[in-house]
């Protein structure tokens, strides 16, 4: 949905909406019961970090394309509420919850390819090369290190 969103809003706007994930996520673990509610300190430290990404990235005040920012939001509401729940119902370790985030990642990311007509005139042959190293760098470092790092901490941090 972030990629998805992405597409039709500037990249500013995609950080300034993403970065409510960091106020999103402990509001979820708060509802679902995987953690109290987040105190006074939290929260101002919580509106301060975003507030330093608004004047950071200065998404410029421009509207806000409707189906970018819906997307955008659903992304970082569906992360906020999958971190929340696998703090909640830990899966057995952080192997399988971060295998299980990109399993079924991925599988939505196909699916959303499939029914967008990503793979309408796709050769595997004309994959390059320097896309296939691109891959394997984002497979080992974006994806495996990545999920599992969120993974390990999700599991040792309060949300």
């Amino acid at each position: 949905l972030l990629a998805v969103g992405e597409q039709h809003i500037a990249s500013g706007q995609a950080a300034v909406l993403g970065a409510t994930q960091a106020i999103i996520m402990p509001l979820a673990a708060w509802a679902i019961g995987a953690a109290g509610a987040p105190k006074p300190a939290a929260w101002f430290g919580l509106l301060a970090g975003f507030v330093g990404v608004i004047i950071l990235v200065r998404p410029g005040g421009h509207a806000i394309d409707p189906i970018g920012g819906a997307a955008t939001l659903a992304s970082v509401l569906l992360w906020s509420v999958g971190g929340a729940l696998s703090k909640r119902f830990p899966l057995g370790g952080v192997a399988m919850t971060s295998g299980i985030h990109m399993i079924l990642g991925g599988l939505a990311c196909l699916a959303i390819a499939l029914v967008a007509g990503e793979f309408d005139g796709f050769s595997l042959g004309a994959v390059s090369g320097a896309s296939w190293r691109g891959f394997a760098y984002l497979a080992t470092f974006g994806s495996l290190a990545g999920f599992t790092a969120f993974a390990w901490l999700v599991q040792i941090w309060p949300p």
